[in-house]
């Protein structure tokens, strides 16, 4: 159900296509659901497939494509600075605003202390305090070294003694795809270290719409999978038939502006109404990645070595 109400939600491209912003009003009642035939086909169609890539020389390639999959993934680098901020706002003190910044960026910006605004390497402090949106800033490009964030797990659940859910969200990232120095993932057909991307990949599309990954990967689901995460994703690449993230892209941000319309912001330029310039950061609020529902208690700051012995 809840794939088939994700994938509902890109019919509104034709809605989209002419028609102003005020048509994301209503949203939902514009956005009927459909099935999604993603995975449809058997299992014996899909080693027929296999067995035509061995006989193609698909199949001798796909070492080499899981050599090509563990290279550096493909993060946003566009962000905005402290020098674009003065520029927007026509000042050039730092009095600035952050309607000017993109959603995703604006609680970055929140959770910052002075003079790391231009900064792309999360610090632990930042860690500590942003934690409920750790997730989504590193979809946005911002980079955290895998073993560094790992150490602090581990030394918070020491410290602590239970894994409350302060700790679930910190292990919880150790799986996402943009982290520095990460181990190599583990991938099936339709999940990428646990997560589910069916509702948005379908590897037959994938293979069919993406003819160079025929020589360098094969049909080979889970490299496909870890290609469209690690890499297709930020290149634009689109998962399968039903998902048109442009449109869900534009949906998004529509609702921003409308949520945005009444807000004059102080400077000359326009406020940005955008959710983020990463579109790993569409796909995770799409699939859900950054949503704790049952998320209740409140994070105690662990105390120093010589006070832990309170815990």
């Amino acid at each position: 159900m809840k794939r088939r109400m994700i994938t509902g939600l890109m019919l509104m491209t034709a809605l989209f296509t002419g028609i102003s912003l005020t048509a994301f009003a209503e949203p939902q009642s514009k956005l009927p659901l459909i099935k999604s035939k993603a995975a449809e086909e058997t299992a014996e169609s899909r080693a027929d497939r296999a067995e035509t890539d061995e006989d193609t020389d698909g199949g001798a390639d796909r070492d080499a494509g899981a050599d090509t999959a563990a290279e550096d993934v493909c993060r946003n680098t566009v962000f905005t600075t402290s020098a674009r901020m003065q520029e927007m706002m026509g000042t050039s003190d730092s009095s600035w605003s952050v309607l000017y910044l993109p959603e995703v960026e604006r609680s970055y910006w929140n959770f910052c202390a002075d003079g790391e605004w231009d900064r792309r390497e999360l610090p632990m402090n930042l860690v500590s305090n942003a934690y409920r949106n750790l997730e989504m800033f590193l979809d946005n490009g911002y980079l955290l070294d895998y073993q560094e964030l790992a150490d602090y797990a581990a030394d918070y659940l020491e410290r602590k003694g239970e894994a409350d859910t302060y700790y679930q969200i910190l292990t919880d990232c150790l799986k996402n795809p943009y982290l520095l120095n990460k181990p190599q993932a583990d991938v099936t057909d339709y999940t990428y270290n646990g997560r589910d991307y069916s509702a948005v990949f379908d590897p037959d599309y994938y293979y069919e719409t993406n003819p160079e990954l025929q020589t360098s990967i094969g049909f080979n689901p889970p490299e496909l999978l870890r290609h469209f995460v690690e890499k297709g994703i930020m290149e634009g690449r689109r998962g399968n038939a039903e998902v048109d993230m442009d449109a869900y892209i534009a949906y998004t941000d529509g609702e921003i502006f409308l949520a945005m319309a009444g807000v004059q912001p102080p400077g000359p330029v326009p406020c940005v109404t955008k959710y983020s310039y990463s579109r790993a950061n569409y796909y995770g609020k799409l699939l859900g990645h950054y949503e704790y529902p049952d998320m209740t208690e409140e994070h105690t700051v662990i105390p120093e070595e010589e006070n832990a012995a309170d815990w």
